[in-house]
């Protein structure tokens, strides 16, 4: 129906006529409705009932494929997150070890440096007796044996 003949109609001046239009809409849609809940009331309808069945199973099928993109990019996202879940974890132990080994690097450059003017010190003042010196591998093992590791922490309160 145009937009003409539906001005007409509003125009005629006879409500009895759009009502029955709106009727006719409902009843339509309600036996549409109907058809596509119920096998048997489509049956009823005779084509026009198998006509709505297959629009009703083709909205389902259009639905389920729709459903399963989606879930199929959601898994997909899933994985990427525990794969950088995965890689922060390693990264994130990596920081710590690093932060570690920089925090052993500076005690050790403290220590030299204390070192060095101790033996400055003892030079200036005549009886010069050098302190014992370690080397950073000396230094790192000392630290070790003494200073307890998160690692050496855990391992005893297992015990």
């Amino acid at each position: 129906m145009s937009s003409d003949e539906i001005s007409f109609l509003s125009s005629s001046g006879d409500p009895r006529i759009i009502s029955l239009f709106g009727f006719l809409i409902l009843i339509y849609y309600g036996l549409k409705i109907a058809a596509q809940a119920s096998e048997t009331f489509a049956k009823m309808l005779g084509g026009l009932g198998r006509r709505w069945q297959a629009q009703r199973r083709r909205a389902e099928e259009e639905a389920r494929e729709e459903r399963a993109a989606k879930n199929a990019v959601i898994e997909d996202l899933r994985s990427q997150v525990d794969h950088f879940v995965g890689r922060v974890e390693t990264m994130d132990k990596r920081l710590n070890r690093l932060q570690t080994d920089a925090d052993l690097r500076d005690d050790y450059l403290a220590y030299d440096a204390e070192w060095h003017a101790e033996l400055d010190r003892s030079a200036a003042g005549g009886g010069f007796t050098p302190p014992p010196h370690m080397t950073f591998r000396e230094f790192v093992l000392a630290r070790r044996n003494t200073t307890p590791t998160p690692s050496s922490e855990a391992e005893a309160s297992e015990q």
